[in-house]
């Protein structure tokens, strides 16, 4: 028994349709796997780090970001750094700016008192550079070269890595050079 036209149809529409429905619940479950580790981003305390690297940081985070970040600095950044003072330093100076001090005062709450020798007020910003920094090639180039956060691996390193492999290759053709000359000659003479 063939089945009629309008069977045949039914059975292609119903073939298509099935696979449209397979296709979007395809598509809906990529784009949910793909989206949650972009929603997740990076940590604050991370991308704070980062933004220190370069010796100065330019953004204002939530307060838990630069306790987070002081927590989370490697041991080589808090020993040989000034790193968690300069953290310090930056949520001191964002949360003077976020309650609206002025930071003008001294310690005894006086208002509008000069402040302390070793006290800076907190909203005075630096300089602004009235013209660009003009850099060097040389320093472009160590600039271009060199890590852009502060996981990035250093270029010296990454060097230090391929010479050393090169020192190993080398060794290891030597000695494989050496193996062949010694099969070539043969055994030695009595």
């Amino acid at each position: 028994m063939n089945p009629t036209p309008r069977q045949q149809s039914r059975r292609s529409l119903a073939v298509l349709s099935a696979t449209l429905v397979l296709a979007v619940a395809s598509g809906l479950a990529i784009t949910a796997g793909t989206a949650a580790p972009a929603s997740a981003g990076t940590p604050c305390w991370r991308t704070l780090i980062n933004d220190w690297f370069d010796g100065k940081i330019d953004h204002v985070y939530p307060r838990h970001c630069y306790t987070d970040a002081i927590a989370h600095l490697p041991q080589d950044l808090s020993t040989y750094s000034n790193a968690p003072d300069e953290i310090r330093r930056a949520m001191l100076a964002a949360t003077a700016h976020k309650s609206g001090g002025s930071g003008g005062g001294n310690d005894s709450g006086t208002p509008g008192a000069p402040a302390t020798a070793d006290r800076a007020p907190a909203s005075v910003a630096p300089p602004a550079a009235t013209e660009p920094e003009q850099k060097g090639v040389i320093l472009r180039a160590i600039e271009w070269l060199g890590p852009s956060d502060a996981g990035a691996i250093p270029v010296p390193l990454l060097v230090l890595a391929g010479v050393a492999f090169l020192l190993l290759a080398l060794a290891g053709g030597s000695l494989l050079n050496r193996h062949l000359q010694a099969r070539r000659l043969g055994p030695p003479q009595a």
